[in-house]
């Protein structure tokens, strides 16, 4: 087998894309050196990482396959990049999600070995829901950022859209009441206030955590 070859079939058995996935499978190819960082942002030794390698509990199921695999070699180093597709029954509920794997490997004196992986969740637009359009007129209006941002909103059919500094207007959906986000960008949401009297007085643009603050202006 090419050597090319052979990292394209090892690297998802780490990631438990066919059965041969076990704590002794990462003892043997994970470099003692290496480091490990998962979707959530956690990084993780070689020993660290071998004892995650567990059974799902009971109630859940699943499947992953590999997918867009692409190797690149560099002499004695390679990098793996991949998706994962992982499908999953969850005490009876349909899931699906879709991670993003780049490792780097190096060929020691018995063997190609991973120094360094990275899981990266690949985000997706949540289901939208349709508001009745005495409601979308809640959200119509010109808001600010600053002293030189304006955000615009306007009806766009049965939804409403947003154009910044004159720009093209761009849907948002709605996610639930008050929640919307630009779909194609699943990172933020635009997260609408009201006043005690439930007029909207300005949205927040959160993303990852931090608050963009809009003000209404008209």
């Amino acid at each position: 087998m090419a050597e090319v070859d052979l990292l394209a079939a090892r690297d998802p058995v780490l990631a438990g894309t066919n059965k041969e996935i076990a704590p002794a499978v990462w003892t043997r190819l994970l470099d003692d050196d290496a480091i490990y960082t998962d979707e959530n942002g956690k990084r993780f030794s070689k020993n660290e990482m071998v004892a995650t390698i567990k059974p799902l509990p009971t109630g859940v199921t699943g499947n992953l396959g590999p997918v867009d695999l692409r190797v690149r070699r560099h002499g004695d180093s390679a990098v793996v990049t991949y998706d994962i597709d992982e499908h999953e029954d969850y005490h009876g509920a349909r899931l699906h999600a879709l991670y993003r794997v780049t490792d780097s490997w190096v060929r020691r004196k018995q063997g190609w070995r991973l120094v360094a992986g990275q899981v990266l969740a690949v985000p997706h637009d949540p289901p939208a829901v349709t508001l009745p359009a005495t409601q979308l007129d809640d959200y119509v209006g010109s808001y600010a950022l600053g002293g030189t941002e304006r955000y615009v909103i306007t009806r766009d059919g049965d939804g409403i859209a947003g154009s910044r500094n004159g720009g093209a207007a761009k849907k948002i959906a709605c996610e639930l009441r008050d929640v919307f986000f630009t779909p194609g960008s699943p990172r933020s949401r635009k997260i609408f206030q009201r006043d005690a009297n439930g007029r909207v007085t300005g949205f927040v643009d959160r993303r990852e955590g931090e608050d963009v603050v809009w003000v209404r202006r008209g």
